[in-house]
């Protein structure tokens, strides 16, 4: 054993100085994971292992030591330490998000690879980098940047009782930014219909028709379903204060992906890139809220492998400012439930609590009653629509189209049935070039009405 004397500490710690020393001007040599390599003769996992023992040797070295070693970043470049952070739970979808939110550089430049272990280096976690993300958003960007709506939608942000308690998860930290995105994406609107026009009245009947249409577009019509029955139930309850107290609306198209899910609760539309879709959850959905600012929503969900499972969730939508909206935004986050058993059909339940909403009740039957032919004409997607208004069922749909030809012209009679009589006849000129349909209305006789 040699005895160490205080001139023999100093020596070793020279010669430890000048092993790091030497390392640490390799780094800088070979600039990146790739070059190390190919000197080294070795592969990614030793090259990583032996990396990660220097910086368990440098974490008993002096601060400024740590600052100035070389550590590779998500990219596989050595930065010195001091200009490269950890990240802690961060996932590559955030990295994107950053990248679409702040295009300066590609964020991943800032942070270490993920292979890398040292605890001297300075970390961020979940929380804070979506702060960061949040501090950079414009309310301009949320609502009209389809590029930052896409990369949020790409986030883990679907939540249900069955995993509630994870409060300190991930998922439940995006809900920083997915609120941020929901206030700007729908304040505006929520303010306008608490003062509605008169097409915002008449207009939740269409819309809601238009969401059950379009779900026959979506991925998750696996089984090529290409109709959907719709069913609209009105009910008065004596007791009610009002002439209605309740509207459902029912049908039974395909289930929710996670877009058109994302879509329906938070009014971020993803699935409107198809030609064929016309509603599909976005800013028009929010105008149903004239009928009631709570919805109770039960329908079904199709995961990624496939398997189909129903879920129910309460949207809340009283508040017009963004505290409120935020208040709101929350009840509905907690409202949310999964069932392992699918519901028969997608159904949305308006509780009807003011003369204001009966008056829309009205004003969109009529307008759907006077207008529902001409739907069924054009909307062949649609099997049949029925009324149930306080137990008197009405059932609208259209027979096959009658083909004919008149001096080279080819026309189609339409019947419009009314439960089991024809309601309406329609003469219809079809250009299937520019996809429009011109349709007149005539008699029994044939005769223009």
């Amino acid at each position: 054993m040699i005895q160490t004397t205080i001139v023999n500490e100093l020596f070793w710690k020279r010669a430890n100085e000048i092993v790091l020393d030497a390392i640490e001007d390799n780094l800088n040599q070979h600039q990146n994971i790739e070059n190390l390599k190919e000197m080294l003769v070795k592969d990614e996992e030793t090259i990583f292992n032996n990396l990660n023992m220097y910086y368990e040797i440098l974490s008993a070295e002096t601060f400024d030591r740590q600052q100035k070693a070389m550590v590779p970043n998500y990219k596989g470049s050595f930065l010195p330490a001091n200009k490269i952070r950890l990240s802690k739970g961060i996932s590559e979808e955030l990295f994107d998000l950053y990248n679409v939110v702040q295009t300066e550089l590609d964020v991943r430049e800032n942070y270490a690879h993920p292979n890398v272990k040292c605890n001297f280096l300075s970390a961020i976690d979940f929380k804070q980098f979506i702060n960061s993300i949040c501090e950079g958003l414009t309310d301009y960007q949320l609502v009209n940047d389809n590029k930052i709506l896409q990369a949020i939608s790409n986030l883990n942000i679907n939540r249900s009782n069955n995993n509630s308690n994870n409060s300190n998860s991930n998922s439940n930290e995006n809900e920083i930014l997915l609120r941020k995105l929901y206030v700007a994406n729908i304040k505006n609107r929520l303010n306008e219909i608490q003062n509605p026009t008169e097409n915002d009245k008449i207009r939740w009947p269409w819309e809601l028709t238009q969401n059950a249409k379009d779900s026959l577009i979506s991925p998750s019509n696996t089984m090529n379903q290409n109709q959907v029955k719709i069913f609209i139930e009105i009910k008065a309850d004596k007791n009610s204060k009002t002439k209605f107290n309740e509207v459902n609306f029912s049908h039974n198209g395909p289930p929710f992906t996670d877009n058109s899910f994302i879509g329906l609760l938070y009014k971020i539309s993803q699935e409107k890139d198809n030609s064929k879709t016309t509603g599909r959850f976005g800013t028009g959905f929010v105008s149903t809220h004239v009928l009631s600012k709570v919805v109770d929503i039960c329908g079904n969900k199709i995961n990624k492998e496939g398997k189909i499972y129903g879920f129910s969730a309460t949207m809340y939508r009283k508040g017009t400012k963004d505290r409120d909206i935020i208040r709101d935004f929350n009840e509905m986050q907690e409202s949310q439930q999964t069932f392992s058993d699918p519901f028969s059909l997608t159904k949305f339940t308006y509780k009807i609590d003011s003369e204001e909403s009966v008056e829309c009740v009205e004003l969109g039957l009529n307008h759907l009653k006077e207008h529902i032919s001409t739907a069924l004409i054009n909307c062949p997607e649609i099997e049949f629509v029925e009324l149930n208004e306080n137990g008197i069922q009405t059932k609208y749909y259209a027979a096959k189209p009658i083909k004919k030809k008149v001096n080279g012209i080819t026309y189609f009679i339409y019947e419009i049935y009314k439960n089991k009589e024809v309601y309406q006849r329609f003469i219809v000129l079809r250009n299937n070039e520019h996809e429009i349909n011109i349709s007149v209305q005539i008699d029994e006789n044939g005769m223009i009405v």
